[in-house]
């Protein structure tokens, strides 16, 4: 009970002190609203400020002067126009109500009777009739002397009533500056009333409170009593961490699975060759490894067909051979002598594999010719380090001889067709039939053709050139092409009759693929055997283990197998054979 009475008492003490305080607060915010509103002009009467109805009365002055004036402008106006136009006294309007005029009117018509009457009477020259005469025009000259002023007043009073309205407007003017700063300042002004306002809410609450406290003094009673002495429990109750990290766990695991099982289903990528025969429904020809060798701080970097040659027991040379075998095998019944290599889009390596499958068939001992089919971009012509003046597009239009367009490759047996630099591409090479001859010619003096040709959804040659050869391989980058564009350049090659040898799946990375369901990649002994990435030391400075059997020469430098437009041409020696 004592507790209680203290307590009440605290609060009933506190609530008067608060009550005194916001008293205050209110009284001095409101003075506050006041002054400001006295400094800043913003008077009210009936709910509106002095300024409003200033400028509501100039306003309505100024509807009443415009009628005003625009009648006397009307009247000046017409009165002018009469006057020019040479009507007359009796023609013009307002002069008809002036009683000098009818004065001079009146006398004008007695003393056109008397001239009249003094006409018939004496001659031309009398003295009487002559001053008759000019009495009529001394009254004409009075009537047109009071007509000009007339048409002067009308003119002043149009004159006041437009100073008049310049008047005004330069006073509502001035009246709507001040509004405009007045408009200003109330927005400083409500915002003091809100928070007078807010006080003012304040201490009405705590007045409130203060009363309902005084009266709950008397009807304090003991509600409770100490039975016993609460005990210290040893352990808390909430919260429960075993149970909490284990539902969390279970809850992360869920969710990380369900995002992994999302990102599969997402993913369009191509990444190993079950994706090509089971989505695709394509035979797959084999896989073409990303090839990295590090060197002096893990910089250099050499063209993969060079790469082919110094290093000819690696996993990217025996891909080649694979490929090579697939083209020599693809049919039993025939000879395969000329094969399109092809893409779906730029940059999916298919002009560094073209140029090392050449080498690798011509490092075996088959006559091998390896055509620059793209015309756009002329890539193979420039990683074989080439400059011709004479190509294939100016042999098939006469402009030199085959044996000048074929150029001796300086690495290998392998012979080159490229494209000129001059960059004049005819339309529609491929479907002359200059290149039909030049094919059935090549044909007898090749074991195989290679045409590297441009992308096939971008360029509508190479979907010609993959119609007219005896197989066609569609280059495919791993994780790099959607399966929509594979779908696309597949329906292309069937719609131009091509027959396709399969889909190589290119620049494998053999570090990266065991993540993406390639069951060669989960073999060590695979993996050892093949493995081409040298670990280096500090800085790179550690030596890399190349194969016994190229130890001479194998220089220390890394080989990437990047898109070829991102390769810069090696200054090659060329040499030229005869192609008789």
């Amino acid at each position: 009970m004592e507790e209680k009475y203290n307590a009440t008492r605290k609060a009933t003490e506190w609530l008067q002190l608060r009550v005194s305080a916001l008293q205050e607060e209110v009284e001095e915010k409101e003075r506050r609203v006041e002054t400001f509103r006295a400094e800043t002009g913003l008077l009210e009467a009936q709910g509106t400020t002095l300024t409003e109805q200033q400028i509501a009365y100039l306003t309505s002055q100024r509807s009443e002067l415009q009628i005003e004036l625009d009648r006397a402008r009307a009247r000046y106006e017409a009165m002018r126009r009469q006057i020019d136009s040479g009507a007359g006294v009796e023609g013009v309007s307002e002069v008809i109500n002036s009683a000098l005029i009818n004065q001079l009117k009146s006398q004008r018509a007695e003393i056109l009777r008397r001239v009249a009457e003094l006409e018939t009477r004496v001659g031309d020259r009398h003295p009487d009739l002559i001053s008759a005469r000019n009495e009529v025009a001394d009254i004409d000259r009075q009537m047109m002397a009071e007509m000009n002023r007339i048409a002067a007043n009308l003119e002043s009073e149009l004159r006041v009533a437009e100073s008049q309205i310049n008047s005004i407007q330069g006073q509502i003017g001035q009246s709507s500056s001040q509004l405009r700063g007045n408009n200003i300042n109330l927005v400083r002004l409500r915002e003091l009333e809100r928070d007078a306002e807010t006080s003012r809410v304040m201490l009405e609450e705590f007045l409130a409170r203060s009363k309902q406290t005084r009266e709950q003094d008397s009807l304090i009673t003991a509600d409770s009593s100490v039975l016993s002495a609460a005990s210290v429990p040893r352990a808390p109750a909430a919260p429960r961490k075993l149970l909490n990290l284990i539902i969390g766990c279970a809850l992360g695991v869920m969710f990380g699975c369900g995002l992994a099982l999302l990102l599969e289903m997402l993913d369009s990528k191509i990444s190993s060759t079950e994706d090509i025969e089971n989505t695709l429904k394509t035979d797959a020809i084999g896989s073409v490894p990303l090839i990295r060798t590090a060197g002096l701080l893990g910089v250099g970097q050499m063209k993969p067909a060079d790469f082919l040659i110094e290093n000819p027991l690696s996993a990217y040379a025996e891909s080649i051979r694979y490929l090579r075998a697939a083209i020599a095998f693809s049919d039993i019944d025939s000879e395969t002598k000329t094969v399109a290599i092809t893409s779906s889009l730029p940059d999916e390596g298919k002009t560094s594999l073209t140029l090392a499958l050449g080498r690798m068939s011509a490092m075996s001992g088959s006559r091998t010719l390896v055509i620059d089919g793209d015309f756009r971009r002329r890539q193979l012509t420039e990683m074989a380090g080439l400059k011709p003046e004479i190509g294939l597009v100016e042999h098939l239009f006469g402009a030199g001889s085959l044996s000048d367009a074929i150029v001796k490759d300086s690495k290998t047996m392998l012979d080159l067709l490229p494209l000129s630099l001059d960059g004049h591409t005819p339309h529609d090479v491929f479907g002359t039939r200059a290149f039909d001859e030049l094919l059935g010619r090549l044909r007898a003096m090749y074991d195989l053709i290679l045409i590297d040709t441009g992308p096939l959804l971008l360029m509508a040659e190479a979907r010609v050139v993959a119609g007219k050869t005896d197989k066609a391989i569609l280059i495919v980058r791993w994780r790099n092409t959607n399966r929509s564009a594979v779908r696309q350049s597949l329906n292309l090659l069937r719609n131009f009759k091509a027959n396709l040898l399969g889909v190589t799946l290119n620049m494998v990375d053999l570090n990266r693929r065991r993540h993406h369901r390639d069951p060669g990649a989960t073999y060590k002994a695979y993996r050892k055997y093949y493995q081409m990435e040298s670990k280096p030391g500090l800085f790179g400075l550690g030596k890399s283990k190349p194969p016994k059997a190229n130890t001479k020469g194998l220089r220390s430098a890394a080989a990437v197998q990047v898109s070829p437009s991102k390769v810069s041409p090696a200054s090659d020696n060329i040499d030229r054979i005869s192609a008789e």
